[in-house]
This record gives structure tokens, sequence and C-alpha cells, in this order.
């Protein structure tokens, strides 16, 4: 499943996710990694690579896209935090009576226990059904970037129904993915030192290898919205090579052209007769 490993075909994957992973555990300025993913869903639509950008290239407009949807997530999650608080307090009041009666059979404790339950699964269902929704809202989102925009439910609804396949699929990621982060953890607090550190590695990296899940998903379905294919993660870009130094040859040299024979400065010295020609001639 690409949405699981694209992340990992990035060149320089361990630097941008140890950073990622350090920014996503600190208060407030983790809202910056949901801006992040955002900026992914834009190099998913756009063809853009590499598809993890730098994180200082827009860290103060991640930032702030980042705080308009994490304020809306709070919104869209109040009903499932009001449907937990209200199981909370029927399982505790029907355990009172439990504790009072001394047994789970009387008539009151066994129907409080049968809507706690049933409050429950009404709970779990809604956040199934807004990891389903998140990914149709960054889409709309991403094209508007309109804090009304997260809340355009006539808009959004179409969104997910286009991208009905790829949510699907994501949504049965992190059905799975969440139970066995959380076993991972419990079994890796159970070992000192060593598994308490990985347990710490793993509390600041799933936060932002969730939101990755989410940004290929959203860049997936944005795509479809906008009438492209549905692409798959490009290879990563090999770093570019050194060139071969060549070794130019060394121009040939002109070669110095042979001086003429000058002629002596000396006279070539007389033979006995030759002196004698002279004197006959000048006669």
């Amino acid at each position: 499943m690409e949405q699981l490993t694209f992340m990992f075909k990035d060149n320089d994957w361990r630097r941008k996710l140890i950073v990622g992973s350090l920014i996503s555990i600190v208060p407030l300025l983790n809202l910056v990694t949901l801006g992040y993913s955002l900026d992914v869903v834009r190099a998913i639509k756009n063809d853009t690579v590499p598809w993890l950008p730098d994180w200082s290239t827009r860290f103060e407009e991640n930032f702030k896209e980042g705080a308009k949807i994490g304020i809306a997530l709070l919104l869209y999650l109040i009903p499932a935090l009001i449907t937990f608080w209200a199981y909370s307090l029927t399982a505790s009041h029907a355990n009172y009576l439990a504790f009072r009666t001394g047994t789970y059979n009387s008539v009151t404790a066994f129907e409080l226990n049968i809507r706690a339950i049933i409050l429950l699964v009404i709970g779990v269902a809604y956040l199934v059904g807004l990891v389903a929704w998140v990914p149709a809202m960054i889409t709309h989102f991403e094209t508007h970037s309109d804090f009304k925009s997260l809340f355009d439910i006539v808009k959004i609804v179409p969104i997910v129904i286009q991208g009905a396949t790829y949510i699907r699929t994501m949504v049965i990621t992190f059905v799975i993915f969440v139970p066995v982060a959380y076993i991972g953890y419990g079994i890796l607090a159970l070992i000192p030192c060593l598994g308490w550190i990985g347990a710490m590695v793993l509390v600041a990296f799933t936060p932002l290898y969730a939101s990755l899940i989410l940004a290929y998903t959203s860049g997936i379905v944005t795509r479809v919205v906008a009438g492209k294919e549905p692409v798959v993660p490009p290879t990563p870009i090999p770093p570019p090579k050194p060139k071969p130094q060549v070794l130019e040859a060394p121009h040939p040299t002109a070669q110095a052209k042979p001086s003429p024979i000058q002629p002596s400065a000396h006279k070539q010295k007389k033979g006995f007769f030759d002196d004698d020609d002279e004197t006959q001639e000048t006669q």
C-alpha cells in the first residue's frame, strides 16, 4: 500500500521525518504538521517532486493553515467528546449500582450497561466517520483556503462520494494501525531503558506518520475531484552524480622554427694561396 510507504521514497526522508516528529510533539507548534500535510496534498495534486517539501519552506504559512484545520477538527470532535462523556457517566453509574446491590443482574444496572454500550458504539462510529470525512474536508479546503469551507457540508459530501474507494482504504488502514500502534507502545513501555526510548520515539513519530497517510489519501482524492488520474508515487530522484573531470590534453605548442644560419661575424681565415690570388686580381 503506497500510502504507508511513499514518505520513505524521498531522498532526504530521514531528516524530514526526524524534524517533523520533533515538531509534532511540541504543543501548539504541532499545528505546523497539519499545514505541512496540506503542502503534501498540493504536491501530489500538481505532480510536484519531491512530495515531502522542506519544513523551512513555508513554516509560517503552514502554522496558519494548520491552526485553521486544527480548530475545525476540535469542533468536529465535540459530539464525540460529549458521547464518550455520557458513556463514562452511564457506565460509572451502572458500576455503582452493581456495587451497592452486589450483582449486575439488577434491572437498573443492566439497562445502564446497555445504554453505555450503545453510547460507546455511537462514539466509535462517529470517530470512524470523522476519519472518512477529513480527507474530503481537506480537499475542499485546499481549493478555497477559507475557514468556512471546512464546514461546507453541501460541498464536502459529494467529495466523499467521489473519493469513496480511496477513503475506504484509508479508514481500514487506520482501524488496523491505531490498535497496532497502541499495542506496540504498551510492549515497549514494559522494557526498561531501551524500550522506554523506543516508546518515546513511537509517540513522536506516530502523529506525523498518521498525518502523512491522511495527506496521501487527500491528495489522491483531490486529483480525482480535479479530473486527473490517480498516480503512483514517483520513484525517488537520484542525487546528481558529480561530473567526472576530463583532463584536457595540453595544446601542442608551436615548434620554434629553426633560425636561418647567420653568417659568422668573423671572416673565414684565408689560406696562404688565397692571398696570392687576391693580389694578382688587384694587379
